[in-house]
């Protein structure tokens, strides 16, 4: 028998099973475009769009393969956006750039927070730290706020971006529960990093963040073979408080050591939107977990100022009075009045921290 017969032979006896193997192949892939309406259902990967919540559309918004997505620099709103955004070149809040080292003499503040502190709703000068700035002394304040965003997206910002601009202090301000319940979520907005614990320690996820333009060919136009190699890493969702609070240590932990690390004091800002504080008479599960979370940052050895007894008191004085409406702007978020008094408070306990810090005698009356 000759070399090329039995090759034959070989090949012949093989057909059957290559036939065999294409056909479920390109039946596994027609049934998987059946089932699956896009390719993104399977990898859980899609390509970036615009997000919207309510009746507001986040146009100053831009991907990011860190964050998930971050403000889009140079951005400067139109009768689109019902209040006055500007983002400088840098993605900070701002209607000017910064250099990278302070001015002699000036005390540099980078706050990093959700919507909150970014300020959706209200103008550039109706932002907590916009009045933190006019309240405190010789000081200048970076708003690194960016809407939607988690505690884990804030340690993020801070180590990628705080940092480089040499600031004297960094708060980081905390909005009760929603920015601990985002911290394990795969997707809010757009897709994210995701943070859980392992063993007792932080585990990241989905970072990369993925979006569909960016994954390989094969990926974005096989079904079958994104069903085989492409289907997301399975994260439960942070269910119960107790992980929560891990998760909410961890992260701040790592934080503290990041600010140790280069000696810049760090100050933890703990608050609650008013629609929470406005659940909490009618859920009674939401104090409780709020509750929780407030005595594990109690715990950890760090500045913590507290501001939620203080905003669900005024909150309840103007409720009361029938004019919660100048606190509260139409999709939830603090208004200018509100802002001032937070940003008030800040300035009050960052005075009596830091010698180098200090209270304008001259500054803004908060209308409350």
């Amino acid at each position: 028998v000759t070399d090329l017969s039995r090759r034959k032979r070989i090949l012949f006896a093989a057909l059957p099973s290559l036939v065999s193997a294409m056909v479920l192949i390109v039946g596994a892939e027609a049934y998987l475009r059946h089932k699956f309406d896009a390719i993104g259902h399977i990898t859980g990967v899609a390509e970036w769009q615009t997000a919207t919540w309510k009746t507001m559309t986040y146009f100053w918004d831009q991907y990011h393969p860190i964050f998930g997505w971050t403000n889009l620099p140079g951005y400067e709103s139109d009768e689109r956006v019902p209040f006055r955004v500007r983002i400088n070149s840098q993605g900070l809040r701002a209607d000017r750039d910064y250099d990278l080292e302070p001015a002699p003499g000036i005390q540099r503040v980078a706050v990093l927070g959700d919507s909150a502190t970014f300020g959706e709703e209200v103008d550039d000068d109706a932002t907590f730290p916009h009045f933190l700035e006019q309240h405190l002394q010789d000081a200048e304040v970076l708003n690194l706020g960016v809407h939607g965003f988690g505690l884990g997206q804030m340690m993020l910002r801070m180590e990628e971006e705080a940092f480089r601009f040499n600031p004297d202090r960094i708060v980081v301000v905390l909005l009760l529960p929603e920015d601990i319940g985002r911290v394990s979520l795969k997707v809010f907005s757009h897709a994210k990093p995701a943070f859980r614990v392992d063993n007792g320690r932080l585990v990241m996820s989905n970072s990369p963040v993925p979006i569909a333009s960016r994954t390989p060919w094969l990926y974005r136009h096989s079904y079958l073979a994104a069903w085989l190699f492409a289907r997301p890493e399975t994260l439960p969702e942070m269910k119960a408080t107790s992980e929560g609070k891990w998760v909410t240590r961890l992260l701040l932990e790592r934080i503290q050591a990041e600010c140790a690390k280069r000696e810049i004091p760090l100050t933890v800002v703990s608050m609650a939107g008013p629609g929470t504080i406005h659940q909490f008479r009618s859920n009674r599960a939401l104090p409780n977990a709020v509750t929780g979370l407030r005595a594990e940052i109690r715990g950890l050895e760090l500045d913590l100022l507290d501001l939620i007894d203080d905003l669900t008191a005024t909150l309840v004085k103007y409720r009361k009075a029938g004019q919660a409406q100048l606190l509260v702007k139409e999709h939830g978020h603090w208004a200018r009045p509100a802002n001032c008094l937070i940003a008030e408070k800040i300035a009050e306990h960052l005075a009596a921290q830091d010698a180098g810090l200090s209270v304008r005698a001259d500054h803004p009356l908060c209308p409350l």
